[in-house]
């Protein structure tokens, strides 16, 4: 392991001697989880860096020791741009095949980056900005189940894979009790109507206001 590597995964209170004893999939998940539980996902460091060059563009990307130096002195962290580029120099110096992929928000269309690692020849899925717990195999039906709930793989059209959530059944928002024809007023002058049906099956038909 080279110097700089050395350096990196110390800023995280890793134990470099140690590390490098684990196998490589122990060795990436160590990385990762130490790497999770230090460097936050935020955009505040992104708006300060503007703020304080506004003129200088040049000033605000944010590559991996400036993201480290920042996580040590003020407790920043990143976007999942940021965050993914600073992961995959991590797992990269750990000796992981690492790198770096592309997505995008399917309810935003934003921008989406994490990092894809081979170990045996098999990718493994590792996003800081889902703070996931662990990773996940990159195939049609790879999952991971995490506090939360289960972490699934699914295939969308061509090559592209989707991550969704199943939340556990402790966290899922308890449903509004079944009724006969009632009608629920809301708010700017709409209203809903529930069948029992309709309730147990989480549907609501629209209703005219006014």
């Amino acid at each position: 392991m080279d110097a700089i590597s050395r350096h990196r995964l110390c800023c995280l209170g890793i134990d470099t001697t140690a590390l490098m004893r684990l196998s490589m999939h122990q060795r990436m998940c160590a990385v990762y989880e130490a790497f999770i539980e230090r460097v936050p996902y935020e955009n505040l460091s992104n708006h300060r860096a503007v703020l304080e060059h506004p003129n200088d563009p040049d000033s605000w990307p944010r590559a991996t020791d400036r993201l480290l130096r920042e996580n040590q002195t003020y407790g920043l962290g990143g976007t999942s741009f940021s965050l993914a580029y600073a992961l995959r120099d991590m797992l990269h110096g750990a000796g992981g095949n690492a790198h770096t992929t592309l997505g995008y928000n399917l309810v935003t269309e934003r921008a989406h980056a994490a990092v894809i690692v081979y170990i045996e020849g098999e990718p493994w899925l590792f996003d800081p900005a889902l703070l996931l717990c662990g990773p996940i195999p990159v195939r049609p039906g790879g999952y991971l189940d995490d506090p939360l709930g289960r972490f699934v793989l699914l295939p969308r059209c061509g090559p592209t894979l989707t991550v969704a959530l199943t939340l556990r059944d402790e966290l899922k928002p308890t449903p509004p009790p079944a009724m006969d024809d009632a009608w629920a007023h809301v708010p700017l002058s709409g209203c809903l109507l529930y069948t029992s049906d309709a309730a147990d099956e989480g549907v609501e038909g629209g209703g005219g206001g006014g």
